[in-house]
């Protein structure tokens, strides 16, 4: 940024938004992401990919998705791996993230 110093003006802002979200499963919280409804239950038949948070640790206040030892009805996806239950992923994405749920159990989310 440079000026001439002739004239002042109100200036600019700038502000980069990292994050794309696709799908109405998940919903922005300022720079973060969560589940529908969160904390309350999300819903069934829901999905989204995140986009933005490749190469930064992703950290959660709470992980609470219907358990299933594949993950195969609820799960977020991180690098192709699923997680569901409660215990929080710990991974640094290097793709998008994944949310997809199925059409029967809630859970309180993400």
């Amino acid at each position: 940024w440079k000026t001439d110093g002739s004239v002042v003006k109100g200036g600019w802002k700038l502000c980069p938004s990292l994050l794309v979200i696709k799908g109405d499963g998940c919903m922005r919280d300022g720079e973060c992401v969560t589940s529908t409804n969160y904390p309350n239950n999300y819903g069934s038949n829901e999905a989204c990919t995140i986009r933005g948070f490749e190469g930064r640790e992703v950290k959660f206040e709470r992980f609470d998705v219907e358990p299933h030892e594949t993950c195969g009805y609820d799960a977020l996806a991180i690098n192709g791996k699923k997680h569901c239950g409660s215990v929080e992923p710990v991974a640094v994405p290097t793709a998008p993230i994944e949310w997809k749920t199925d059409g029967s159990v809630v859970k309180g989310g993400w």
